[in-house]
């Protein structure tokens, strides 16, 4: 999914990339609709601005920009949807 080596950093995006899919399905369980990319997208968002508070808070910023630098970089190359 991530390309380069299996970092601590890399596999906490992985589980926040995994908890939001995990948030934003059952939305949509007993629906013939299935979730979109960009409600996804959304609920990315929504965690990483919650993540930053965070480690702000706890004056990790440093952890904080070596964990999202990744998904800012995928964003950023992504057509607005």
């Amino acid at each position: 999914m991530l390309p380069g080596p299996v970092t601590p950093h890399k596999k906490s995006l992985t589980g926040y990339c995994l908890s939001a899919a995990r948030t934003v399905i059952p939305r949509h369980w007993r629906s013939a609709i299935t979730p979109s990319i960009a409600e996804w997208y959304t609920e990315m968002g929504s965690i990483m601005r919650m993540e930053e508070l965070l480690c702000f808070a706890q004056g990790r910023q440093d952890s904080f920009v070596r964990t999202w630098s990744t998904w800012v970089t995928f964003m950023a190359t992504m057509p607005q949807i």
